[in-house]
């Protein structure tokens, strides 16, 4: 067989293991030896550490029965997001399921989210995003067309030095 492609022992006619002892009979008699074949899945992510893809059911080799069904789930890694699959796999349905009727190499391409800085003027002051304390400022990788909600409270600071709410960037109220 081709790259990716090869044949794996399943049984005797007669019922045997792989290696045992047959006894010729006085008649004749005829042995065979059946194989399944299997094609490797060979996987790729783009771009490299964007992400990864589990395959149900698992393969200790990628190597697969012929016409099974193997199901590929994109998993993106923090700051990124799934786009589409390539390769034998297309779309953006995720997971992604294919038939083993021969080898498959399947790629699943992420897309790095954009960074949303949230801070204050000065910075170093608390602000609270997505009911979360943090002192600014503080970058977030957010799904486009996605809501947060940013706080601050009225006044910051010691006795001798005190910040009050002006506004937000975006003209927002304090909490919004």
């Amino acid at each position: 067989p081709g790259s990716g492609t090869r044949n794996v022992f399943a049984y005797w006619s007669d019922g045997g293991t792989q290696i045992h002892t047959i006894t010729t009979p006085s008649t004749g008699g005829t042995y065979t030896a059946q194989f399944n074949q299997q094609y490797l899945l060979t996987l790729g992510v783009s771009p490299g550490a964007s992400g990864s893809i589990l395959v149900t059911p698992t393969s200790p080799d990628g190597y697969y029965d012929a016409g099974s069904t193997v199901q590929a789930v994109a998993s993106a890694n923090l700051g990124y997001v799934f786009g589409t699959w390539s390769g034998d796999a297309t779309g953006t349905t995720n997971p992604a399921s294919m038939t083993m009727s021969a080898p498959r190499s399947v790629t699943a391409s992420f897309s790095a989210l954009p960074t949303t800085v949230v801070t204050t003027n000065p910075p170093g002051l608390l602000m609270t995003v997505d009911g979360t304390q943090y002192t600014s400022p503080q970058s977030f990788n957010w799904t486009a067309a996605t809501s947060h909600t940013v706080a601050v409270s009225a006044t910051q600071g010691t006795r001798g030095s005190r910040y009050a709410f002006g506004t937000w960037g975006d003209g927002g109220t304090m909490s919004h």
